[in-house]
């Protein structure tokens, strides 16, 4: 019998087009197998996610895609009468993506956490906003809670929203932190960095790495954010208040002295030392750029970029090709800094996660989990990894997750493992990362919203002026500002949980939080947190 697998090889070997009106192996739509399945179905894949639709043309020339094709192929022999489609759709920008849902011309599956800004609590808001399809009896059909690592199965509780779930866990990121060029440091006698350093520690690192010809440190657009993050802006910034009608007020002055020391050295680093560059528009592309072009001897961005393909223009492997030395050699991770009494949340590890169009039907609906089950947990992920074995007997190509989701460390047929493809500098590296326990999930504790509340674009717009204005700021009346702009905006928002449910899941949360950073910076808890929650919650809590 002919499958469409062995069509789309023979079409891939002849160099033939398996694609037409953008529609991937629609010239099998009318095979004999598929005459008793009505209509067909057809999945619009968004952009390059969570793969780019391949025609035969790339098969041939490209191993990741002749794998693919491969892996798609056999997913394809069990599930006749699919089509998968192309659509364009700025994936990973959350205003297009959510713009495309809302008007029903969204992609079948989608990174969820992007409707949410990659913020969890926003995520769940989405869900319920119906972003997102429930998918609660499809998770118990595939049986993803049983799949999932044991290592991401903590995270993986959090997702329920009300009882339902709208995502399929599909990634683990180890977690995020700062590159920087390992055999610069040991030229120039520099210390290098490791697990604890600080943001002063950064600062001189960059400074010392900086040259007539290279600055120290590429910083995407939202750098501002990640030494305010280290000291606990995302938890100190906002108070539960349930005597006001939205059970939150935003509060960026209590702390202004913290925040005005760090905002100041970040600044410093790009204004007054000149070892740091930033603009409006850089985003993770353009300072990985940086980076392998020799422009920059440092950046941040999750470990995930140590393990790209070593053909690919402008990813780490590449550079570490071109310039003929081993990757553990040229480049080192570490985690990001903490903060001055230990808090480290810019570098927790996290899950990413599939939601699915809410406009797709039943039958669609079960296709897509279907094939994103097939690729994540099932055949279709040995699959691919075995067809790039075998197309380039490249362990870098191979393995290209130090945490799969699915645990699958090691793929029957293959030789070798992830110390033998990257060296046991990065494996170690992922380990440390991979290592740091992740922060106590508010959404675990408080009932999620039905709605978002105000937008963070009053931050946001305040991050950028303190990055990217040249001139004086006035740190201290900017926080001020920003503090009454985002109550005035909060007053237009109702919140959809019972106040004595809101406050008694607040009470939950904070002694969590406390439990926490017990254990991982009592620093931060006596100095710092404890403060906080008896003299600004507390009282708020008590109104």
């Amino acid at each position: 019998m002919t499958t469409r697998r062995k069509v789309l090889l023979g079409l891939a070997g002849a160099g033939g087009a398996a694609i037409a009106g953008g529609t991937i192996y629609s010239s099998f739509a009318n095979d004999d197998e598929d005459s008793g399945s009505g209509s067909d179905i057809v999945l619009n894949i968004g952009g390059d996610w969570p793969f780019a639709v391949p025609t035969a043309k790339q098969a041939k020339a490209d191993p990741n895609v002749k794998a693919l094709s491969e892996a798609l192929g056999a997913w394809q022999d069990d599930n006749p009468g699919v089509r998968l489609k192309k659509i364009t759709v700025k994936i990973w920008e959350q205003k297009h993506l959510v713009t495309a849902i809302s008007g029903g011309s969204g992609p079948a599956m989608f990174p969820g956490l992007v409707v949410g800004n990659w913020n969890g609590g926003a995520t769940k808001v989405a869900f319920q906003q119906g972003l997102a399809a429930d998918i609660t009896d499809l998770v118990k059909k595939y049986k993803f809670d049983d799949k999932i690592a044991d290592f991401a199965k903590p995270q993986w509780e959090g997702w329920p929203v009300n009882g339902k779930l709208y995502c399929m866990p599909d990634s683990f990121n180890a977690g995020n932190g700062i590159y920087y060029r390992r055999d610069l440091v040991a030229k120039k006698g520099l210390k290098e960095p490791g697990l604890g350093w600080t943001w002063d520690d950064l600062r001189t690192l960059v400074a010392g790495l900086t040259t007539d010809r290279m600055k120290g440190a590429a910083f995407q657009k939202w750098g501002m954010n990640w030494p305010l993050v280290a000291q606990g802006w995302g938890l100190l910034t906002r108070v539960p208040a349930p005597s006001q009608k939205w059970h939150w007020k935003y509060d960026y002055t209590t702390h202004a002295a913290l925040w005005t020391e760090f905002i100041e050295l970040y600044r410093g680093m790009i204004y007054k030392d000149k070892s740091a560059f930033s603009d409006s528009t850089l985003m993770d592309g353009e300072v990985t750029a940086a980076f392998t072009q020799g422009r920059a001897a440092l950046f941040g961005n999750n470990i995930g970029f140590f393990f790209g393909d070593p053909d690919t223009d402008n990813t780490l492997p590449n550079m570490a090709k071109r310039m003929d030395k081993p990757i553990g050699e040229l480049v080192g991770f570490v985690p990001h800094p903490v903060g001055k009494t230990g808090y480290y949340g810019a570098s927790s590890p996290f899950m990413g996660v599939t939601s699915f169009s809410p406009d797709l039907s039943e039958e669609a609906l079960d296709k897509a989990v279907s094939l994103q089950n097939f690729l994540t947990y099932g055949k279709g992920y040995v699959i691919r990894k075995q067809a790039l074995w075998n197309e380039t007997k490249n362990l870098q190509k191979v393995y290209t997750d130090p945490t799969p989701i699915n645990g699958m460390t090691q793929i029957e047929g293959i030789k070798g493992d992830m110390a033998e493809a990257w060296g046991p500098e990065i494996v170690k590296a992922a380990e440390i990362s991979a290592g740091l326990s992740t922060l106590p999930d508010e959404g675990a504790y408080i009932p999620a919203e039905k709605d978002a509340g105000p937008p963070n674009t009053p931050v946001e717009d305040m991050h950028s002026h303190w990055a990217f204005e040249k001139g004086k700021v006035d740190i201290r009346a900017d926080l001020k500002k920003l503090t009454d702009t985002h109550n005035q905006q909060a007053k237009g928002f109702t919140s959809s949980v019972d106040k004595a449910d809101f406050a008694a899941g607040a009470e939950k949360y904070y002694a969590a939080v406390t439990e926490f950073w017990q254990e991982k910076a009592p620093d931060f808890v006596s100095e710092v947190l404890e403060p906080w929650l008896a003299d600004v919650v507390k009282p708020s809590l008590e109104a």
